[in-house]
């Protein structure tokens, strides 16, 4: 199962500062190589702009980087969420898509900030911002915000109290279909997981996402009990998907995992990449 020079296998779910997580790619990278992983995906929600900085970082710790996007999609009447691995970061019509959901977050940041507002809990757009680094905020962002305001004990609290859905905060996000985020992936050059099925993803759903083109199934993520993950790494085989790790790294070990808590193996990875169409 371990990759050679003493490293061992690959944390396929990461997030910087470019999305929601709180420390600069170069740390992110820093970090995994701390723990000791052969290599990284960097997968920041619905943004390719951390991975140049990343790769620098990986060169300099000898780290294998896969370049990779957690993109917010709908397939059917659900949210999901997609993990694209291998893709070109300039691919055009990548970008392009990706961009509309960026301006969807800006939008969603405006519309979040009233409706708290409105329920008490006032936070500015500067203090939101603050810890963005300019880049399209998300709901972790406006949680710090709380915190920092006094509305919230801690960011779980934050979400718990004003952020899930059904909260006084809680806006929902333009999402791209699954259909239209398989195909951009794809013709990237990359190949698309499902991220944290256990999260509230239907198998009916799980297996028409595999008649579409999915190669990937994350069956280890912190949230997923054992029962889940036994059940998940069944259903990979049975649909004959690849089933992978992630520890869905954000920086807050409050809300998610550390990096290379959860590790998908070499030969995983291998069978992973040799689905790049």
């Amino acid at each position: 199962m371990g990759d050679s020079g003493g490293l061992e296998g690959a944390d396929l779910h990461a997030h910087s500062r470019f999305s929601d997580g709180l420390e600069a790619p170069a740390a992110v990278v820093a970090q995994a190589a701390e723990a000791g992983l052969a290599a990284l995906a960097l997968t920041d929600h619905d943004n390719l702009g951390g991975l140049e900085e990343a790769a620098a970082a990986a060169a300099r710790h000898r780290l294998r980087l896969i370049p990779g996007v957690e993109i917010s999609c709908r397939a059917g009447r659900q949210d999901v969420h997609l993990l694209g691995w291998f893709v070109d970061p300039g691919h055009k019509p990548l970008q392009a898509a990706l961009a509309r959901l960026q301006g969807a977050r800006e939008r969603r940041l405006a519309a979040m900030l009233k409706a708290l507002g409105a329920a008490g809990a006032p936070v500015s757009e500067a203090e939101v911002r603050a810890a963005t680094d300019g880049r399209a905020p998300g709901r972790p962002h406006v949680a710090a915000a709380l915190v920092a305001a006094g509305h919230a004990r801690s960011m779980q609290d934050a979400f718990d109290r004003w952020l899930k859905p059904r909260r006084a905060g809680f806006v929902p996000l333009e999402r791209l279909t699954a259909e239209e985020a398989i195909a951009r992936v794809r013709a990237a050059g990359g190949v698309v997981g499902l991220a944290h099925p256990g999260l509230g993803v239907d198998d009916p759903i799980i297996e028409s996402l595999a008649a579409q083109g999915l190669a990937a199934l994350e069956a280890d993520h912190p949230a997923h009990t054992a029962s889940q993950r036994r059940h998940y790494a069944a259903l990979a085989r049975r649909l004959g998907l690849v089933a992978t790790a992630g520890s869905d790294f954000h920086g807050d070990r409050d809300r998610h995992g550390t990096l290379g808590e959860h590790r998908t193996p070499a030969e995983a990875l291998a069978a992973l990449q040799a689905r790049r169409a």
